[in-house]
């Protein structure tokens, strides 16, 4: 079954992000035990075919999701030609006072104010990316409430006048899930979480955005471009 399934997945039988039947229902097609099934599952997971939520089922993932690094891109656009269907939904936003590190990578005074923005990216009911997004206060005014109308900096600083945002460097680490990002990305608590910090800069010089990606490691293969 494991093949089949496999092939079934290759072909587009279910959709990136779209629940596969449940262990029952696969059990009763092809006429095994519920362990069969889940060892077949198991494989399919670690293969990164899949992704299997506990109490939620098994999804099929977006095939070779390798996310092409340069001043530009963008890891909802990479998802969207992919067929992921990719959404984001807007989790917290408030204003703080920037703290040294935070401050120096923003190059502004310590203490200064910036928006931090958190929201999840899903492809369908699928949570793939978790980000914390922070930016200078005085950038756009109301940052936070235009984000929830439209989650999309780039569009939001684009009708700003502000131009487009480019990625001058983007740092990737990995280590294990705090108990809350764990259950936001609905990933094992044992599992590695892929960190990408990521600096946008204005075409006028200012630095914009640091922008913290974290992503379940088995999902996402990143390669950086030149130039």
């Amino acid at each position: 079954m494991h093949v089949i399934l496999a092939d079934e997945l290759a072909s587009g039988e279910w959709r990136p992000g779209e629940r596969l039947p449940s262990e029952h229902d696969l059990a009763e097609r092809f006429q095994v035990s519920r362990n069969t099934v889940r060892r077949a599952l198991l494989a399919l997971s670690q293969e990164g075919r899949v992704r299997i939520v506990n109490g939620r089922g098994s999804f099929a993932m977006p095939s070779n999701i390798v996310y092409e690094v340069d001043a530009g891109s963008r890891l909802h656009e990479t998802l969207a030609r992919l067929g992921a269907e990719p959404t984001v939904r807007f989790l917290e936003g408030r204003v703080r006072a920037a703290d040294a590190r935070l401050a120096a990578l923003l190059e502004r005074p310590e203490g200064s104010p910036v928006v931090e923005i958190v929201s999840l990216l899903f492809s369908r009911d699928l949570p793939l990316v978790l980000s914390h997004r922070h930016l200078p206060a005085e950038l756009v005014p109301d940052l936070v409430e235009r984000f929830r109308d439209d989650p999309s900096i780039t569009r939001i600083l684009a009708a700003a006048g502000l131009g487009r945002l480019r990625r001058e460097s983007t740092t990737v680490s990995s280590r294990p899930p705090s108990v809350a990002e764990a259950e936001a990305l609905m990933m094992p608590a044992n599992a590695a979480l892929l960190m990408a910090e990521g600096l946008g800069r204005l075409g006028d010089g200012r630095m914009a955005e640091v922008n913290l990606s974290m992503v379940p490691a088995h999902l996402v293969h990143f390669r950086f471009r030149s130039g």
